[in-house]
């Protein structure tokens, strides 16, 4: 900002005017005037150009929103009479006594010294109004409250993060939470099916890809706070039901839970965008200078999403960390040798790895001796519960704990997190439709966009790529070869470097280009596939399971960062439908993945997963690579023009 002018200066010289004319203390002539016909005169013959009058201003001080001045108000203004404090005001807008006579040297520099303080108080105030000010963004929240919202966010997200990562692994690989329709048998064989958990875990994902399209219309019709709720609320049942795992129970928890996931998801971004443009209109000054030079909104949105993926990382190191204590030392050597095929036939080794297939054929698991019914002997019922991969107690008290975590997001948000009024950007003809045309209409425009389409098959590939390591990793790889208790603790190495890669990320991709993270993310990723592709796991090399799993989770967390910062920087504004969109293709991913689970054999999922990964880096590079030669041609259009 320039200069204020130095308002007494121009006062001491009318002064020395009148000084000559009149040597006795008069009232000098109005120094400012908002109304221009009545503070022009002051009986000294001396003419001066009229002030413009002011009409608006953006000061909430008053009642009057607008502040438009009317003529009643200028008589009480000049009619005010003098009082020293009026020295310190920015506009003053009253009539000051002038006494000419005597006037030293040291009074006029108090005066200069008392204009030149009020000029950078009134600087300052000019500051706060701006930044106090309602605009096209909504209220303007504090920061404290806008603080506190974030850290219920990222509580909420984590506890829910802590329940669900772990219990997807175990369900999705093994089924821990299944029981068959007949508890109780009478010894002999019982049929074991143990891939009906990512079967459900796949229609539940299908639902949650059809729910994402709906969640921009959800949100905006219910709010953020209530769709948060509500869907922390749905995975305290969705987990509940797994307490008594038949299917005709668990049917309705996954397709209620798949039906709101979407929705879900869409309110928690909702929410970090909201919190995101809120919060750049509260910076301190240090933290403008730092953004200085980048989008502020987008700075921000980018720097809270990374506490948000802390919060995952550390909640889903968490609950695989208790679920390793709880299942440590379990053994279920005979169940486990009917979820998998023999190389040699019967007392030979496992297969497992990339060579693996799903069991076709029945698989019967012997519970005891038949009972003799021509016999009086009496019969003894086997509880088929105590042959289930993990104990019938343990999976209880497991669910029974995840239920907790679930319910802590629903305490949690309920009570802290309040209601922020949002914003979206709209034309004056779009202004007219409701909010479910708006999002029905971002969305629709979401699928026809090149830039989107052509980044889908990444957001696809993510979904993938995550059942992959969930399912088919886990159970083929790490069960198979040391046992499932080693599940938790491998995908605790995974989180952990999640956590690492996806904050270190994230600051990275401030300083460098995104196609340098591309490169990176397809070299290690492909690396790995070749790995899981040529290698046999087995007990003595046990501990590649846990670097693969910590690889993976590097690259898992650069093509999230990716993805989201692509969304953000080309569609600051007009979020919702991409963000929409790319849950879409991540849950399909998903759902596909745990669909083939049970159907396709390793080798053909690895060779899929390779040409996906080469699919999408292609497209998304050449993507990057057009954007840039367009921003250098704008930027070359700007400089000559």
């Amino acid at each position: 900002m320039g200069s204020l002018p130095n308002l007494h200066e121009l006062c001491k010289q009318q002064q020395k005017q009148q000084q000559q004319q009149q040597p006795v203390c008069v009232p000098a002539a109005p120094r400012l005037s908002p109304c221009p016909d009545r503070g022009g005169g002051s009986g000294t013959g001396t003419s001066r150009a009229p002030h413009r009058r002011l009409q608006q201003t953006n000061s909430l001080c008053t009642n009057n929103f607008y502040g438009v001045i009317d003529r009643q108000a200028d008589m009480q203004i000049d009619e005010k009479p003098f009082s020293p404090t009026s020295l310190r005001s920015t506009l003053s807008t009253t009539n000051r006594q002038v006494c000419v006579a005597n006037a030293s040297s040291a009074s006029g520099k108090r005066r200069d010294s008392l204009s030149s303080s009020a000029g950078a108080s009134s600087v300052r105030r000019l500051i706060e109004v701006v930044r106090t000010t309602p605009s096209n963004m909504g209220p303007v929240y504090s920061r404290r409250l806008l603080c506190r919202n974030y850290v219920t966010l990222c509580l909420g997200h984590g506890a829910a993060a802590a329940a669900l990562v772990p219990f997807m692994a175990l369900q999705g690989s093994i089924s821990a939470w299944w029981w068959p329709d007949n508890l109780k048998q009478n010894g002999g064989f019982t049929t074991v099916t143990t891939d009906i958990g990512s079967v459900l875990l796949s229609a539940m994902f299908g639902m949650a890809a059809m729910s994402a399209l709906f969640g921009p219309t959800a949100v905006h019709r219910l709010g953020t706070r209530t769709c948060l709720v509500t869907g922390y609320l749905v995975s305290v049942a969705f987990v509940t039901v797994h307490l008594y795992p038949k299917v005709v129970v668990l049917v309705p928890g996954y397709f209620l839970m798949g039906a709101w996931l979407g929705c879900w998801t869409a309110s928690r971004t909702a929410v970090l965008m909201a919190l995101a443009s809120k919060m750049a209109y509260v910076l301190s000054d240090r933290e403008e200078c730092e953004l200085e030079g980048n989008g502020r909104r987008e700075a921000v949105a980018r720097n809270l999403a990374r506490g948000l993926q802390v919060a995952h990382d550390v909640g889903l190191i968490a609950g695989n960390a208790f679920v390793a204590y709880m299942i440590s030392g379990t053994r279920t050597d005979d169940i486990l040798g009917t979820m998998f095929a023999r190389d040699g036939g019967s007392g030979t080794d496992r297969t497992c790895g990339s060579v693996a297939c799903p069991l076709v054929n029945t698989v019967e698991l012997k519970l005891g001796p038949t009972a003799n019914f021509s016999s009086n002997q009496t019969v003894t019922l086997v509880d088929v519960r105590n042959h289930m991969v993990l104990p019938c107690k343990t999976t209880q008290l497991l669910a029974s704990v995840f239920a907790g975590c679930c319910f802590v997001g629903v305490a949690v948000t309920a009570t802290f997190m309040t209601r922020i009024r949002l914003f979206v950007y709209a034309s004056a003809s779009e202004k007219r439709k409701s909010d479910s045309a708006r999002s029905f209409a971002a969305v629709r425009d979401a699928f026809r966009n090149t830039k989107l389409q052509l980044i889908a098959p990444l957001s696809l590939f993510i979904g993938l790529e995550q059942g992959f390591i969930y399912s088919d990793f886990s159970k083929f790889y790490v069960v198979c070869s040391v046992g499932v208790s080693k599940v938790p603790t491998v995908l605790l190495s995974l989180g952990l470097l999640q956590l690492v890669a996806g904050f270190t990320v994230s600051l990275i991709l401030q300083h460098i280009r995104r196609y340098h993270i591309i490169v990176i993310g397809l070299a290690f990723h492909s690396c790995l596939l070749m790995v899981l592709m040529k290698w046999k796991p087995s007990g003595d090399d046990a501990a590649l399971l846990y670097v693969i799993a910590a690889a993976w989770g590097v690259c898992n967390a650069i093509w999230n960062t990716l993805c989201f910062n692509f969304v953000i920087s080309l569609y600051p504004d007009y979020w919702h439908g991409p963000m929409a969109h790319g849950y879409f293709f991540r849950y399909a991913g998903m759902a596909l993945a745990f669909g083939l689970h049970s159907v396709v054999c390793n080798t053909t999922k690895l060779y899929c997963l390779s040409a996906a990964l080469v699919v999408a880096v292609v497209l998304y590079g050449w993507l990057e690579w057009r954007l840039q030669l367009t921003g250098k041609r704008r930027r070359t259009a700007n400089r000559s023009s």
